[in-house]
Parts: C-alpha cells; structure tokens; sequence
C-alpha cells in the first residue's frame, strides 16, 4: 500500500478472475447431478463473485470511482421493473425468485464488464468460454451410455434440453467466426465436435438454427468482394448434400428422415409428438392472457400458474417474447430488449470489414433471438453472459488481416 492505494498485482489477479470465470462457466455441468452436483455449481458461483468483487474493488480504490456502464444501467432498470411486479403478481414466490436471479445477473454483468478492459482479455474470455461449452458436451457424453448417444435423447440427462443446446449452439458460433473469420484453424475442431452434439441432440430447431447462422457467419465474414460467390456456394453445396442423401439407400433411410422430420417441424401442422401444436397452444394463451394486462402484466412466472388454472396442468410458454409480455407487459418488454438493437446497432457498423469481434457480436444476438422463440432465457445466467459478450465485442477492434495473426501467434 502506497499513499493508501492498493497496488494491483494485474498478473496474479486477472488470472484468479478468469479461473473463477472458467469455473463458473464449467459449473452447469455439474448443475443437475443428482447430491453432489448442484453444491459444486454454487461452489464455483461463489468464488465467481468474490473474485469479482475484489477485482471490482482494488480498481475502485485505485482510481477512486465506480465505473457504470449502460449494460449495468439497462440490468438495473429490468431489475427494478421485475422487482416492483411483487406489488400485482399473481405468483409472489415466482417474482420474488426471478427477480433475485436477474439481480445475480446484473451483478454478473457488473463484474464481466469491469474486468474486461482491452482486447486480450476480451479474447482470454472467448477462450474460456468456448472450453467451457466443450467440457459441458464431454460431461454429457461421459454420462449418457453410449447406446444413447443416436436415440435423441443425449441431453435428457440435463433439466433443459433447449437450453443445454442453446450453449452448444453459441459454443459453435464462436468457434466457428475465430475459425473462418480470425483464421484460427483450430477452432474448427471445437466447431464440428459442438455441431455434432447439436445433432446429436434431435433438437430440430437447435439443428435449422446453427446452419442459418452458419451460412450467415460465412457470408458475412466473405466481404463484399466475394459475397456472392460464397452465397452461391452455400446455396448449391445443400443442394448437391440433399441429391446425395436421396439418391443413397443407407443415407435416405438415416439421415434422410432426420431431414424430413426437420422439414415437417418447420412446414407442417403435425409432429410425431405433438410438440408443435403444444408450443403454438401455449403461445397463444400468453398472448390471450397478456391482452387481459398488456402495460405491466402478471408478475414473474405468472403463465405456469393461470395457464394452470384453466388446463389443468404446469407449462411455460417456451417462448421468451410471450413469457416477457405476461410476466411484465409492455414495459418490462421494452426494458429487457431494448438493449438488443443497440447491440446490433454498434455491431453492424465493420462487418463487411472482417472485424471478427463484430462479426461475433451481431451473429451471437442473431442466434439469440432465433434461440428466444423456442425458450425463455431472460433470467438465464448463462443466457446472460453471452448477451454480456455481445456487449462487450464491438467496443474492441480484431481485424483479420495477416500482419495481426501473425502478431498474435
């Protein structure tokens, strides 16, 4: 201590932040299993928070100020708005639990955006981000018997399929913008392996997703020069796979009814179980019920209690635009989303210029509002952290040209 200012060993302290991090992020493996699991999750959330808070605090006591941002500003207001439906929610226990949660998140963003500062942590937190995704998908093969594996039913051992998909889906979209666009060959590896557990996983919407924004992250990523040749590529490679798959007996019985039913999901009213006719009934009762109290809603997780009240039985809308319209209404809609165009906004501005960190901002709030149809995220921690990445990306510039990579390398 000098002058009574704490000095900061960065060295030693960035490396606790990111192991707390990584560890963090490696915990929702562990979430449901059964005993042990779930105290090893809140283990590594724990230390998570203290090494944010005392990375957060030596920089306050060095610079002697506290540093707010306009993601903390937007976690707050959503915070606010979601703790203040306590005073006409249908469900008190629900809101009171949600809106903890979201205020874990805000802190969560706090911490996230006040470590990283410059470009090489921004890319330190990539990294761990996507070996966090990777040992998730190595957890759920390790405990999933291997007769399962090609049963579509490898993340039942999870609580949330679409979610425990929906991290395998942005792992992929990370490793596959460090790959084809920062021109970091190894990445592909991490890529084909998530993109195999997505299919792996049966989850048609997960699967339709990761190729559009795939096709997106190529074409994007190609600059103007070669746009369209590479559209033309990925409009006739499908094509030629699609001729291959009929034209083969063993590849039409296999993987050609996986695409039919991929077709189906996507074109037809009917599914083999029903999904779709579930997901449009509780969609349609969000809207109904938001229609009752469209400017502030019914509280926290109000759906699962009226929808009950009438049916019988305990469903979310698996939708998160519907869910955030019932629970909020208009103004707790508009408080969480605003933030998503302006994301967009700051991203779209270089990607034509093959800025990866752009790149991987605009394609991660893609794929999150694709991902935001079929789930409710909006208090997800995970769900949190990557909208905190997209935050942070187009504040850093990563341009691929072979003067930086060799630099980096």
């Amino acid at each position: 201590m000098k002058n009574g200012i704490i000095k900061i060993d960065r060295d030693i302290n960035e490396l606790v932040f990111e192991t707390a991090f990584l560890l963090h992020m490696c915990g929702y493996a562990f979430y449901t299993i059964p005993g042990w699991g779930i105290g090893i999750y809140y283990v590594f959330y724990v230390f998570f928070l203290g090494a944010g808070a005392y990375y957060s605090f030596l920089k306050i006591l060095r610079n002697r100020s506290l540093t707010v941002n306009s993601l903390t500003v937007w976690n707050l207001i959503f915070v606010i708005v979601a703790a203040l439906s306590v005073l006409w929610a249908v469900s008190l226990s629900d809101t009171l639990d949600i809106a903890f949660r979201l205020f874990q998140n805000l802190i969560t963003a706090y911490f996230l955006t006040d470590y990283v500062t410059d470009s090489g942590k921004m890319r330190r937190i990539l990294n761990l981000t996507v070996f966090s995704v990777v040992f998730l998908a190595v957890t759920i093969l390790i405990f999933t018997p291997v007769p399962q594996w090609f049963a579509g039913v490898i993340l039942n051992f999870f609580y949330n399929r679409n979610s425990t998909c929906g991290i395998e889906i942005i792992g992929a979209i990370i490793s596959l913008v460090l790959a084809f666009t920062g021109g970091e060959k190894r990445y592909y590896l991490y890529y084909l392996f998530l993109f195999f557990m997505v299919i792996l996983s049966s989850s048609r919407r997960g699967i339709i997703t990761l190729v559009a924004v795939s096709v997106m992250v190529i074409l994007i990523s190609s600059g103007r020069k070669h746009f369209t040749r590479n559209l033309l590529i990925c409009l006739f490679v499908p094509v030629v796979v699609i001729a291959a798959i009929k034209s083969i007996p063993f590849l039409s019985d296999t993987i050609g009814q996986t695409m039919n039913d991929l077709i189906q999901y996507y074109f037809s009213d009917s599914t083999p179980d029903g999904s779709v006719a579930k997901r449009e009934l509780y969609v349609a009762k969000g809207i109904e019920i938001f229609l009752t109290r469209p400017l502030t809603g019914y509280g926290g997780g109000a759906f699962i209690q009226l929808f009950s009240e009438d049916y019988g039985t305990s469903h979310y809308t698996h939708n998160n635009f519907v869910e955030l319209l019932v629970s909020y209404g208009i103004i707790g809609f508009a408080a969480y989303y605003w933030i998503y165009p302006v994301i967009l906004f700051k991203s779209i501005k270089g990607l034509f210029q093959k800025n990866v960190y752009k790149i991987l901002s605009f394609t991660l709030i893609v794929a999150m509002l694709i991902s935001h149809v079929g789930t409710v995220a909006f208090y997800s921690k995970t769900d949190h952290i990557y909208l905190t990445i997209a935050w942070l990306l187009p504040w850093f510039s990563y341009l691929q040209n072979s003067k930086n990579l060799k630099r980096r390398n």
